[in-house]
């Protein structure tokens, strides 16, 4: 809805802003980029007044990155562990990094909160599917198995070379009414599933509804991905360029 540079901080800072997007219809999740706070006691304030989610990117997190923070706005950047821990306390999103940020934020915006941990991953591409295990792991998130009721329920709609497993691996063979077919069988058993198109599939826009949990990674920059990633942020529906972004934007919605 806005960007907004406060660049050093004349007269307004941080806890206004957040004042003012809390208030905002136009605002689902609020995205900081902090050197230092002004009022550490005000800012908390205002977080714990604030409806929405905030995501918070705090440079100066080593000693000489503080120096330089310091230096640069003259802002009394502070031990790492102090806002770390103050963070938490106050269910504040912490991102490591600008990409992070980006992607947080988007998930808490558009991304429904699922009830637990639990993820399928769903995949054309082999190698991403296990980029995303990983990568859930690491944000701990549970590749859980696959119930047996649903293995029995997918082999009908799966290739006979297609093994039957979380990641489940669609192959070469994908299209978008299988996933489709995949997406609802699977949905009941799991809180929230990683969907990786990572190869053209026409009509996967039509794939996953709109505010559903569901992290969708769009592989490739060709003409068909292209438009079906235009047509889902048009639907509402968020897309992350790579397994590892979109399983770790997931996992903010489990963070607390």
């Amino acid at each position: 809805s806005a960007v907004v540079s406060m660049g050093n901080r004349g007269d307004l800072d941080e806890s206004d802003l957040l004042d003012y997007f809390a208030a905002d219809a136009n605002t689902r999740a609020i995205a900081l980029y902090l050197e230092g706070i002004k009022s550490v006691p005000r800012f908390l304030r205002a977080v714990a007044a604030c409806p929405k989610p905030v995501v918070v990117l705090k440079a100066g997190r080593t000693p000489k990155g503080r120096k330089a923070a310091e230096s640069h706005t003259r802002s009394l950047a502070g031990r790492d562990e102090i806002y770390e821990g103050a963070f938490r306390q106050h269910r504040i999103h912490r991102a490591a990094t600008l990409e992070e940020l980006y992607d947080a934020a988007k998930a808490l915006a558009y991304l429904t909160r699922p009830a637990g941990r639990r993820i399928g991953i769903i995949t054309s591409s082999g190698g991403s599917g296990i980029l995303a295990t990983d990568a859930a792991e690491m944000a701990g998130l549970d590749v859980a198995p696959l119930p047996e009721t649903l293995r029995a329920a997918l082999k009908p709609v799966l290739p006979p070379h297609c093994t039957v497993a979380n990641p489940l691996d669609l192959t070469g063979d994908a299209t978008a009414a299988m996933y489709r077919q995949v997406v609802e069988a699977a949905a009941p058993h799991f809180d929230s599933l990683v969907i990786i198109f990572g190869d053209p599939i026409p009509g996967a826009a039509e794939v996953i509804p709109a505010g559903s949990p569901h992290a969708v990674i769009c592989l490739g920059g060709a003409e068909v991905e292209r438009e079906e990633r235009a047509r889902m942020h048009r639907k509402g529906i968020p897309t992350f360029p790579t397994p590892e972004r979109g399983t770790l934007a997931l996992s903010h919605l489990t963070r607390f």
